[in-house]
Parts: structure tokens; sequence; C-alpha cells
């Protein structure tokens, strides 16, 4: 997966005679090389990215460039892209955050579990949060909530259903939620 920062409409004058410079590069995040995924067929993947732009660079002319490509080469050469997207940064919802404050992707520890597993995470002191756990045919099985204390909080799943009933051996799926950040992910139980 890569993301590119590019900026369009540059006025310069290039060694090769060319004025104008449309879809800059200005940028690589996290760096050239992308991040690799492993999707699933029938599957999806939610990738975040923090970026920063350059105080020299317009943002009115800023877009981030974002595909998904197949790492391997065919034989003429080229690298097929799977899927991509692009958008203005000027219609992107920035927010700032405290970066001591922000939570971390949230994974189950143990994972594969038997007896429970617990997820832990860090929020600011307040926020509300929710776990929504679903089985493989996407029914809810468990619902957790709470509110974070701004400490490094631990929350346990019993390996229970909203009736009380021990889920059986499988694969499931949690959505974390809250204001300041979103995780899901896979949980197997033996």
């Amino acid at each position: 997966m890569l993301f590119v920062i590019t900026e369009d409409s540059l006025y310069y004058a290039a060694p090769n005679g060319d004025n104008w410079h449309n879809h800059v590069a200005r940028d690589y995040i996290p760096d050239i090389t992308g991040i690799s995924v492993s999707i699933p067929p029938g599957d999806s993947a939610t990738i975040s990215q923090p970026f920063t732009t350059q105080t020299s660079w317009n943002l009115n002319r800023l877009e981030i460039v974002s595909f998904l490509q197949n790492p391997n080469l065919s034989p003429d050469s080229t690298k097929e892209v799977k899927q991509g997207g692009m958008i203005r940064i000027v219609n992107l919802a920035i927010q700032d955050y405290d970066h001591k404050h922000l939570a971390q992707k949230v994974l189950p520890t143990p994972n594969p579990c038997i007896d429970g597993t617990k997820f832990t995470f860090q929020l600011n002191n307040g926020s509300s949060y929710n776990i929504n756990i679903y089985d493989e045919c996407g029914s809810l099985v468990r619902r957790l909530s709470g509110v974070a204390t701004g400490q490094i909080d631990n929350l346990h799943w019993d390996l229970k259903d909203n009736d009380n009933n021990r889920v059986n051996a499988g694969v499931y799926f949690f959505l974390f939620a809250s204001d300041e950040t979103n995780s899901n992910g896979k949980i197997v139980v033996r």
C-alpha cells in the first residue's frame, strides 16, 4: 500500500524546458516502499497513516494519492495496481492530537485464546469506548464498553456472549471504537 502527497500546478524552470509541473511527488508515507498488507479474499483493511506538510507547500494544491499494488513484477516489467484513490488535503478532516494520548493499535492477548483475552489501550481520561465482538457471520456476539482512566486500561473478555453463554471455538472479529481511535482485528478462540 503506497501513500503519496502530491502537489499540482508548480511553476519553475526545469532543465528539460518544462515550466509547469503537475502531480509532483512531495512525500511518500511512511516511505517510498509503502506498507505491506495481506488481505484475504472477501476481507478488507483500514490503514491510517499520520503525515505532515511543509510550510512551503500550497495546501490548496496538495492531494494524497493511495494505491494498492501487487509487489511482484509481471512479465512486461509492470506492477499491477489493484485499487487506488485520491483526495485533496483541504477536504480531509485534519485533527491534531497530543501524541502522548494517542492510542496504539488495540490487539487482544493472548490470541489464540482458551480461557479469555484482554484488550490493552490508553485513551484520554473520561473517553468512552466500545468493543463489539462478532462471529464469522457478522452477528454481534458481545458488546463491551467503558470509560478510560487516562492510564493504560485492560479490558478482559471472558469468551461469553451477551447472554452469558461461552462462545464456541472459532474465529471472531472485534471493532474497538472511541472518539480518539478505531481499531479492528480477529480473535481465534480454541
